[in-house]
């Protein structure tokens, strides 16, 4: 009798085991589909040199981005957003609802990391006093994700 308790506890543990254990793999592969998409959009908007360098010395870099191609794939991209230092580099949209970006990506996949977009009530030309971009805090760092507090805190400490 006691051996049978034994077995159904650890049957009962395994059980736990494999489930915690597929349900971290699922949150995992989401991630993975989510930034494998918006890197193959990353095609679309190259970096070029520019030959002149600014009066410091410094060579400026410009990002050239497809627009044309971009608005086949999906009509409501409005800006591309890139921020070297923070990782950020992704097209931005504007639905008629600040909803449905919040689980669909560019592509209109329904996905947990949604896509980086611009308030419904915004001009599209950024002519506004206040232009508001929504988009996720995702835990490894990709989407708003790198303006994580404790990251930042570790990038500057006493700051």
């Amino acid at each position: 009798m006691k051996y049978i308790k034994e077995i159904m506890i650890l049957a009962i543990c395994l059980m736990v085991l494999g489930f915690s254990a597929s349900v971290l793999f699922g949150i995992w592969y989401m991630y993975q589909e989510g930034v494998s998409e918006y890197r193959g959009l990353q095609e679309f908007a190259e970096e070029e040199s520019e030959a002149d360098a600014d009066d410091s010395g410094v060579v400026k870099k410009k990002t050239a981005v497809d627009f044309d191609s971009l608005k086949e794939i999906n009509g409501d991209i409005v800006a591309w957003i890139k921020c070297k230092e923070l990782g950020i580099n992704y097209p931005v949209v504007q639905g008629t609802d600040n909803s449905y970006y919040l689980t669909h990506t560019f592509s209109g996949e329904e996905h947990i990391s949604g896509c980086i977009f611009m308030d419904c009530v915004n001009k599209t030309d950024f002519t506004d006093d206040n232009t508001i971009l929504y988009g996720h805090n995702m835990k490894d760092g990709s989407m708003f994700g790198s303006f994580s507090h404790k990251r930042y805190a570790a990038d500057h400490p006493g700051g």
